[in-house]
């Protein structure tokens, strides 16, 4: 149905909630913030650089969206309801390309994801130029594209880790989900300000945590990517220590610095026991700076495999925050009963997951999924004589489909080019075929100047073309606009003949495709396959 596949492309975002957070904030007058490009790096963790492409490019399958922003000067501008509704999209599935059974994934996002990686395999640190885009979460599961869902790694590494081969010389989920963490840090660190120089340092101890907890579980070997990380955020919380002002954190900030300088005088290794009392200052830390511990993720960062949506991934947040994380929770969704289908396709109210957060589900319009009789063909299934161009003569469309439908659409009118006559230019009518009558939807959309005569682009008017007459435009001399703009002028070039190569003679016997000419019209060669 037409209307239908306007409207599929929303569908996931409707599980979401009610208003977009953007429509909440104007219709509560609540103020809106924007960020420069930046902060906007460093509020949703994706470099600068892709966010710029982000407003210029589409990058799901048969959807038009892309990240909304205004210029200020040369500056971009992004509202922050915007990123987060942005964000939100990008982090949901994913259409599958045509001809695929996977959804593309964007060179720009590839790129992203090996430049975090440093060029190389976040695992083993080598063979990146080989790597490949492998999917924390995997295809078959969320079909999500979201850079913080990938992480580069070599062929070798990206198998192990698909087939589940733990060890050494693979990677568990967690370690993965522990490196591709650090990696997002380091880089966000470099976009943040002197503002938020307090929760970067949470952040990295909340990381520090993390590695504490994996190793501590371990009995083999620990992965040596592991280690790196520990290295690179002992390097950062020194630099950020400096940054900060606030007297009350001093004496932690020195026993931590102190205590990182002392493990790296003693040793050029990162052993558990380092890594252990760096995580054990966590807490103190956080008392001092008026954080807490993220009640949602529990320290881990993430829920649900996607960045925590109460600290953002950081793994703390202000104290003074109320958080009923009970509102977090996934729940059946009431239109599949949990299945993730609904009549005889993927559940369009959860996505296909058979569950959505409690947040979204209980002020969720189920109601909008009822079917009602077309409002166009009144549930007769048929419209003007033929099947019913709404609803396919099925005579029921869902409600959120027919409360959006303007029937006046389907009321014939006058061709616009016309007039009515059904005779253009003493010709018929291009628009309406002679009919004289079309759809009032169609009607809107004729650009009647697309249909004027202009000079054909290939004879230039004259009606020749290489002494014959001209086919781009029938010995005419004039054409349509619109077909003028389309009309590709290389095909009416003279090029060497394929079958002669331009001698005139193929075997001693002259060249019937050019008429011993030695060369033609490009349009005839592209045409029979010379």
């Amino acid at each position: 149905m037409e209307l239908e596949r306007f409207y599929e492309t929303r569908d996931d975002s409707l599980r979401r909630s009610t208003y977009s957070s953007t429509q909440f904030s104007v219709i509560f007058g609540m103020e809106t913030k924007y960020l420069d490009i930046y902060q906007a790096a460093a509020f949703l963790s994706i470099s600068p650089e892709l966010l710029q492409y982000f407003t210029r490019k589409t990058v799901k399958s048969n959807d038009s969206r892309k990240l909304n922003f205004k210029k200020d000067g040369e500056l971009y501008k992004f509202e922050e309801d915007e990123l987060k509704d942005y964000d939100s999209w990008l982090r949901a599935s994913w259409p599958n390309s045509p001809q695929s059974s996977r959804p593309h994934l964007p060179d720009a996002i590839k790129q992203e994801i090996r430049l975090e990686a440093n060029l190389e395999c976040a695992l083993c640190l080598k063979s990146g130029e080989a790597g490949e885009a492998a999917h924390i979460e995997p295809v078959k599961t969320g079909k999500c594209n979201h850079p913080h869902n990938l992480i580069w790694l070599c062929a070798n590494h990206h198998t192990k880790f698909d087939n589940g081969l733990f060890g050494p010389i693979g990677a568990k989920n967690e370690e993965v989900i522990a490196i591709k963490k650090g990696l997002q840090y380091f880089r966000r660190v470099s976009w943040s300000g002197q503002a938020s120089v307090l929760q970067q340092i949470a952040s990295a101890l909340s990381i520090c945590s993390d590695l504490n907890r994996l190793l501590d579980a371990q009995n083999e070997p620990s992965h040596p990517q592991l280690e790196n990380i520990a290295k690179q955020v002992f390097v950062i919380i020194p630099e950020l220590a400096k940054r900060s002002h606030v007297e009350s954190l001093k004496p932690t900030l020195e026993k931590l610095v102190t205590e990182i300088e002392r493990h790296q005088c003693s040793s050029t290794s990162i052993d558990k026991h380092k890594i252990k009392n760096i995580a054990l200052l966590e807490d103190a830390f956080l008392e001092s700076s008026d954080l807490a511990h993220c009640p949602l993720c529990k320290i881990r960062g993430v829920s649900h495999s996607y960045d925590c949506p109460v600290c953002h991934g950081d793994g703390s947040i202000d104290k003074n925050l109320e958080i009923d994380v009970t509102e977090f929770d996934l729940v059946q969704c009431k239109l599949c009963k949990g299945s993730g289908h609904y009549h005889c396709d993927y559940c369009k109210a959860c996505g296909g997951e058979g569950e959505m957060e409690r947040r979204f589900e209980r002020d969720f319009d189920y109601s909008q999924f009822d079917l009602v009789d077309c409002p166009l063909c009144k549930g007769s299934g048929r419209f003007d004589g033929e099947c019913c161009r709404v609803c396919d003569g099925d005579r029921a469309i869902m409600r959120k489909y027919a409360d959006n439908i303007d029937t006046s659409e389907y009321d014939y009118v006058d061709c616009p080019l016309c007039e009515g006559s059904g005779r253009h230019n003493g010709d018929t009518c291009l628009s309406c075929n002679g009919e004289r009558q079309m759809l009032r939807k169609y009607a809107d959309s004729v650009d009647v100047s697309q249909f004027s005569n202009v000079k054909c682009p290939a004879c230039k008017g004259k009606r020749l073309l290489y002494g014959d007459d001209c086919i781009a435009c029938n010995g005419e001399g004039y054409m349509p606009a619109g077909q003028a703009d389309q009309l590709d002028t290389a095909l009416y070039k003279m090029v060497r003949c394929p079958s002669c190569k331009g001698k005139s003679k193929t075997k001693h016997y002259e060249c019937r495709d050019c008429n011993s000419e030695g060369e033609l019209l490009k349009y005839y060669v592209d045409k029979y396959n010379f």
